[in-house]
């Protein structure tokens, strides 16, 4: 027990420091614990054949054959109308969190990040009102089904595991339903006031969707040696600015008419992703030939991505000059920091979670990365594959016939989700390769080791003891005391570890909390769940918050300002309805 206690401790503090990436902070715990001998190894694998988490790899292939028909992409103009904001939220955020219920919201949020964007550029509207609802929004949504998200699947797991009746497909609608629509709607009202309003890039660029640095060198021999910035056209440049300009590593003032260009200097220009493209038409500048960018082989790579670093990237703390990006058989021309001015240069900046990178590779770069977890949003900026067209009907029946099936208890949610998948491979939507490749192995393996930790606390009786803790602690609170400190401890937990994470963790602990002092314990599971999915605290707690982090612009303390409110009215509307509900006390 104390061995089990300790190391769950400090797999806690490992994920909110981010000591590594979740995945191997979690295979880590898992081998210490098989050392200890609190795990056997087959208990320890036992996770990678959980149906929960076969299901979850299920729900990836889903999410890749339907954004493979392109039926996602035809959301745009439809769904946020004519200017001005509050409709257009409401427009975005109802479809979206409807989807979400079959679909990953990561899948959704990917897709419609882009027309966001696009939307709020052509009319005029700060994207950073929109992208956060977006995301808040396809969370909400994913709290109303069994297949919503992994959260809940990981939860249903726990209960069958203690012999309690698993999760209804639809059972978690009674409160995801009003949760959902209590959020969009506080949302609507409250997001224009609370959001700020800042442009990305900054307004001086214009209203073009977000600011990149890109680095450029002088040619030698070119047409721009001898000229000043003005004679070389490089002042009057659509979408783009000097930031800076370096001769032998001295710093020159940009603001000097007099200046004329050598070859070999460098120029640091910030502008939008399409201006950033269209510098490389300019003769006479070529990408800085650093660790960042290797000129060999770019006529192979010749599609231009978006990647946004994740939390659990490795490139995390390392410098793109350093890492050489040998490993992703790429080179990265330019980098986007929310607005900011980079101190150094692109080579040696540093990189954080939520960076851009524009990224220049072969056409396989996102089917290869963009499931890996070393990017949390990898996406085309030129051109997407072509959809299979023809399909969109189809895949829409199948995925209808999938719900019903799970819904009316026909077949499991295994047996069904592998059968559309089947259905999509036969209608060729998705190859087998496709399929495979669009399974997150990250997550998977997070998810398995997590289980697996969950397990121990519950087999050492370490669960138990807490939960002796917490009975005592909420003794004078009642059984709706309880409840308020289940939804609490997960939303804390989730908000700095993975939603699945806590879930796993703290799942034991409250179920027994619940049978120790008497009460029904499916309704404590349903708000544990609910609350584990309500990560609205941090750009950290949900991918899909670190997806549009960059995008928006957004600072660590916007998420605080619209995701704490936001936060005690689904906490309110979950205490509030559960127990009415799910009786607390037999």
């Amino acid at each position: 027990m104390a061995i089990t206690l300790v190391i769950t401790v400090g797999t806690i503090i490992a994920l909110v420091v981010e000591v590594t990436s979740p995945e191997v902070v979690f295979m880590a715990a898992v081998t210490l614990l098989v050392l200890a001998g609190v795990l056997s190894p087959e208990a320890a694998v036992a996770g990678f054949g959980d149906t929960t988490v076969l299901i979850i790899a299920a729900l990836f292939m889903l999410g890749d054959g339907v954004r493979r028909t392109g039926v996602l992409t035809q959301v745009g103009d439809r769904l946020l109308g004519r200017a001005g904001e509050r409709a257009p939220l409401l427009r975005m955020m109802l479809p979206a969190a409807g989807l979400s219920t079959v679909l990953g919201n990561t899948l959704i949020v990917a897709v419609l990040v882009p027309a966001v964007i696009d939307w709020c550029r052509s009319h005029n509207v700060v994207p950073s009102r929109l992208l956060m609802p977006l995301s808040f929004a396809t969370i909400l949504g994913g709290t109303i089904t069994l297949i919503g998200t992994s959260t809940n699947l990981v939860v249903a797991g726990f209960m069958v595991a203690r012999g309690m009746p698993g999760l209804g497909m639809f059972e978690l609608a009674w409160v995801g339903v009003p949760v959902t629509l209590a959020g969009v709607g506080f949302m609507a009202l409250a997001a224009g006031r609370l959001l700020p309003g800042r442009r990305d890039p900054l307004a001086a660029l214009g209203s073009e969707r977000r600011k990149y640095f890109v680095e450029v060198v002088v040619e030698e021999g070119g047409r721009l040696v001898g000229q000043s910035l003005d004679e070389a056209g490089l002042v009057e440049l659509p979408g783009l600015r000097v930031v800076r300009i370096e001769r032998s590593g001295v710093r020159l003032s940009i603001d000097d008419a007099s200046l004329a260009l050598a070859s070999g200097d460098r120029l640091l220009l910030a502008g939008a992703a399409a201006a950033v493209v269209a510098l490389r038409r300019i003769s006479g500048v070529v990408p800085a030939p650093e660790g960042h960018y290797d000129p060999q082989g770019a006529e192979r790579r010749n599609q231009l991505f978006e990647a946004v670093v994740s939390r659990a990237s490795p490139l995390v703390g390392t410098s793109i000059q350093d890492e050489g990006f040998g490993r992703y058989d790429a080179s990265v021309l330019a980098i986007h920091r929310g607005g900011r001015e980079l101190v150094q240069g692109i080579g040696a900046t540093e990189l954080r979670p939520g960076d851009t990178l524009m990224v220049e590779a072969d056409e396989t770069f996102a089917d290869r990365w963009g499931n890996m977890g070393d990017f949390a949003l990898v996406s085309r900026i030129q051109s997407e594959p072509r959809p299979v067209r023809g399909k969109s009907l189809q895949v829409s029946a199948i995925l209808a016939a999938m719900v019903a099936a799970i819904a009316l208890g026909w077949l499991s949610v295994i047996a069904a989700t592998f059968s559309a998948i089947g259905l999509m491979i036969i209608l060729g939507v998705l190859t087998p390769s496709q399929a495979r490749r669009s399974v997150r192995l990250t997550v998977i393996i997070s998810i398995a080791g997590a289980l697996a930790l969950g397990h121990a606390l519950e087999d050492t009786g370490a669960a138990a003891q807490v939960a002796a803790l917490l009975v005592n602690a909420a003794s004078d609170l009642g059984p709706l005391g309880l409840l308020a400190i289940t939804f609490a401890l997960a939303v804390l937990l989730s908000a700095f570890v993975t939603n699945v994470a806590a879930a796993a963790m703290v799942f034991p602990i409250v179920i027994d909390a619940a049978l120790l002092a008497g009460y029904e314990p499916r309704p404590f599971a349903i708000a544990l769940a609910i609350g584990c999915s309500s990560s609205f605290l941090t750009p950290f707690g949900y991918q899909t918050n670190l997806m549009i982090y960059g995008p928006g612009g957004y600072r660590f303390g916007d998420f605080v300002r619209l995701g704490l409110p936001l936060t005690v009215v689904v906490g309110g509307v979950c205490v509030g309805l559960i127990p009415l509900i799910w009786p607390l006390v037999a």
